[in-house]
C-alpha cells in the first residue's frame, strides 16, 4: 500500500493561500501542478490542502481520483 502524510508538507500552506487567493475556482484546479512545483508538495497533496482551503471546487474531485490511479497511491493520510 502506497501513502502520503498531507502533514508532512503543512509549512507550505501559507504559500500556497498566498497563490490562490486571487484565482478563481476554476484557475486554481489549473494551478495545481504548478504548485506542486513551486512548492514541492506532490501534486495530490496539494490538491487536498485546495480542498481544505477553498472547500470540493468544481472538477477537484475527478482530478483528485485520476492522480490517485495515476500515482498509484492509496491513500493520503491527513490530520
Amino acid at each position: 500500500m502506497r501513502t502520503l502524510d498531507a502533514d508532512k508538507y503543512r509549512i507550505n500552506i501559507p504559500a500556497i493561500r498566498a497563490l490562490l487567493d486571487p484565482k478563481t475556482d476554476e484557475e486554481r484546479l489549473a494551478y495545481i501542478g504548478n504548485l506542486a512545483i513551486i512548492t514541492g508538495v506532490p501534486i495530490i497533496i496539494v490538491g487536498v490542502y485546495v480542498r481544505e482551503l477553498y472547500g470540493d471546487i468544481p472538477g477537484l474531485a475527478e482530478k483528485h481520483e485520476r492522480l490517485m490511479r495515476f500515482y498509484q497511491i492509496d491513500e493520503v493520510i491527513c490530520a
